[in-house]
């Protein structure tokens, strides 16, 4: 039922952008428990980016520096974030490492916006999902998303950090 999703993370690649091998390596890092009905499962949450959803990912460079699941994996990772950031509605945007302390500092968030319904939060923990609701919350996270709006490099930008990261991670792999 969203229109649009920002989603914020500090460290790692947000779910809706991660491949399946990203998945692996994250999740059996925590929860090698049923993983391969986790990775199913956070597949299929991905889907909703192909329903024309407005979708913005603001991601920490940090993220593309961390390399989950070795050069290849971490390789692949990238590969599809540049493939994604092309999708008409998907907007992907870097936070770079060089601007220090930024509004994100306490953590990774996905903001839903609705046309009927007020916005809310979810938060993902390591063991359960919070949905934030209450209006003084929403408005400190909305305060959060126009800060990293500002603090973040723009679409083309971002896009080409990426390809530098892939291009110097090729570079060391070959």
């Amino acid at each position: 039922m969203a229109t649009a999703m920002t989603c914020w993370h500090t460290h790692m690649v947000p779910l809706f952008l991660q491949t399946a091998d990203y998945m692996r390596e994250v999740l059996g890092a925590a929860l090698p428990d049923e993983l391969e009905e986790r990775v199913q499962a956070r597949l299929a949450m991905q889907m909703f980016l192909q329903h024309g959803m407005s979708c913005t990912f603001v991601i920490h460079e940090s993220a593309l520096r961390l390399p989950v699941g070795g050069a290849e994996a971490h390789a692949g990772q990238l590969l599809h974030l540049m493939f994604m950031a092309n999708r008409p509605n998907v907007r992907i945007r870097i936070v770079p490492a060089a601007r220090g302390a930024h509004a994100g500092l306490a953590g990774p968030f996905t903001w839903l916006t609705f046309s009927r319904h007020q916005p809310l939060v979810w938060v993902e923990t390591e063991n359960s999902s919070l949905f934030v609701e209450a209006d003084d919350a929403i408005e400190g996270y909305e305060r959060v998303v126009r800060a990293l709006d500002d603090s973040a490099l723009d679409e083309d930008t971002s896009k080409a950090l990426i390809l530098r990261s892939y291009e110097t991670l090729g570079a060391r792999i070959s």
